[in-house]
């Protein structure tokens, strides 16, 4: 009776109030999140992400050169809407969905959107994407004027529902009093955290986390080099022969004022000390930047963040073993284990939280286009040797062929039967007539016991 009761109420209720049923039954959450015992608790989050943005990726020469650098690469790759049919995916080109991501939102174009949403992936682990939807009428689900726009991750609060409904809406440290954004408002795309105390897991963690302190450490590099170049020449101590006592207030005054009035700017910070017992100079600080060692610190730290973000240091002007072919598999690598990373979270979230609206009844997805990109196309030589050899050995059917090679399929019959040489004859059914021995060289084979 019980049971009858229960597949009833799962009758009775919407498709959203049976995941929210669902969820307040998750003997997980229950058991982490039960802290959450009721609405408006903020869930925790890296309270550096500011830091990050400004210190990390607007105070950092390399990070921010090799951010931009995957971003915009990131941004060029196209993308490719299909829809099934027939167990087929076929490439659609015209669509409605195609012409609303053209221009996501009222300022930005999609290569722009998308570099954006890059960037915030890199710098701060999280891509969180306002993305209101229609909800009544024909278009419902369908994106509303206002399209798709980035939110500030560095200035985003999870505010949560209680333990059944962590993410209950997302709002702003700047206007914590206003009311936050739903969550079915919102993409939201992280680098997975493993820290699931008090809510952390819903954010995403940024790389950078693993790199600050060699950032820091870097900046301070840059700092100390800026110091010293306005500095100009490093503090001397400078003793005078004539003086076999301390110099007295007066002499140490005319001693800075003709050295102002030499070296002009009347930067105190650069007048040596004047000192007495004899004439010495006495070098203080370092004489160059190369003495503090901050270029190799920041060829260092420039490595640690590519091992972050797992791109090819000689990318990034690092020559230590660089060679024309080793720079060639670079380039290839940045794609590979990076940039396709990336954008198969991308379409993957288009397709989930997007695109639906716009599929109606049916199939469709929207995947990454490799086909125009420069530094996947380098084997495409290679790998068409051994794809003719299976098309020839008659393993693959012509179609398989083309798709193996990224070229779309086509209706003819024949592109699609397995076809063998003719020319090609198992040894055991070879005779002398078709090798045309004649039987004197016959006999002589069978005497030296030589096959034929």
């Amino acid at each position: 009776m019980a049971l009858k009761t229960f597949l009833q109420n799962l009758k009775a209720l919407s498709k959203k109030e049976f995941r929210a049923e669902i969820t307040r039954n998750n003997e997980l959450y229950k058991s982490i999140l039960q802290y959450i015992s009721g609405e408006g608790m903020f869930l925790d989050r890296d309270l550096s992400t500011d830091d990050y943005v400004k210190k990390g990726y607007e105070g950092n020469a390399d990070v921010f050169s090799i951010a931009n650098k995957i971003a915009a690469k990131f941004a060029m790759a196209p993308g490719k809407l299909q829809v099934k049919r027939k167990n087929k995916w076929e490439d659609v080109d015209s669509h409605e969905f195609l012409d609303v991501i053209q221009r996501p939102n009222h300022y930005q174009t999609w290569f722009e959107f998308k570099m954006s949403w890059e960037l915030f992936r890199l710098i701060t682990g999280n891509s969180i994407v306002y993305a209101p939807k229609l909800e009544f009428g024909n278009d419902k689900g369908k994106l509303t004027p206002n399209g798709l726009l980035m939110m500030p991750t560095q200035l985003v609060e999870i505010r949560s529902g209680g333990w059944s409904k962590p993410i209950g809406e997302y709002t702003f440290t700047i206007n914590e009093a206003e009311k936050g954004i739903s969550p079915e408002n919102v993409w939201h795309e992280r680098f997975p955290s493993l820290q699931y105390e008090h809510g952390r897991n819903f954010m995403g963690l940024s790389p950078l986390k693993a790199a600050v302190r060699i950032i820091y450490m870097q900046n301070g590099g840059y700092d100390r080099a800026a110091k010293m170049y306005n500095q100009g020449m490093p503090p001397f101590l400078i003793s005078d022969e004539n003086l076999v006592t301390q110099p007295t207030k007066e002499q140490k005054e005319q001693f800075e004022s003709v050295w102002r009035n030499k070296y002009k700017d009347d930067r105190n910070v650069n007048i040596p000390a004047l000192m007495g017992s004899g004439v010495k100079i006495h070098q203080l600080g370092y004489k160059s930047v190369k003495e503090l060692g901050i270029l190799e610190n920041i060829q260092d730290g420039r490595r640690v963040f590519c091992n972050v973000l797992q791109v090819p240091a000689d990318l990034f002007n690092d020559s230590v073993g660089s060679t024309f072919n080793n720079r060639s598999e670079a380039r290839k690598e940045m794609w590979t284990d990076r940039i396709m990373v990336d954008l198969k979270a991308f379409h993957e979230g288009i397709t989930n939280n997007i695109l639906p609206g716009y599929a109606g009844k049916e199939t469709m997805r929207y995947i990454p286009d490799y086909s125009e990109i420069e530094e996947l196309q380098e084997d495409k030589a290679k790998k068409s040797i051994w794809v003719s050899r299976m098309y020839n050995d008659s393993v693959i059917s012509g179609n398989e062929y083309r798709e193996i090679l990224g070229i779309s399929p086509l209706e003819e019959e024949h592109l699609n039967r397995k076809y063998i040489a003719m020319n090609r004859i198992p040894v055991d059914q070879i005779d002398s007539e078709v090798l045309d021995i004649t039987e004197e060289e016959k006999a002589f084979y069978q005497k030296n016991e030589i096959t034929y």
